[in-house]
């Protein structure tokens, strides 16, 4: 049963995690285009998680060059 919690929680944690968030008046910013704050974070995840791939992949890759 605890193992089920710990995957919940970790599978939480991923879903929740943002590099790239900006502060409040960063929205503001670009007042031509509207944007949907829930869209923009949205992609904020997905640059998060794609930079994070990315970062492990390029890790990976150091490590075999150097063994």
């Amino acid at each position: 049963m605890k193992v089920k919690i710990i995957f919940r929680w970790i599978s939480e944690k991923i879903n929740a995690y943002n590099l790239f968030m900006p502060e409040e008046n960063d929205y503001d910013d670009n007042n031509d285009v509207q944007q949907d704050p829930i869209i923009v974070l949205k992609h904020q995840k997905y640059t998060t998680r794609l930079y994070v791939l990315m970062l492990m992949c390029k890790l990976n890759i150091i490590r075999y060059l150097f063994k």
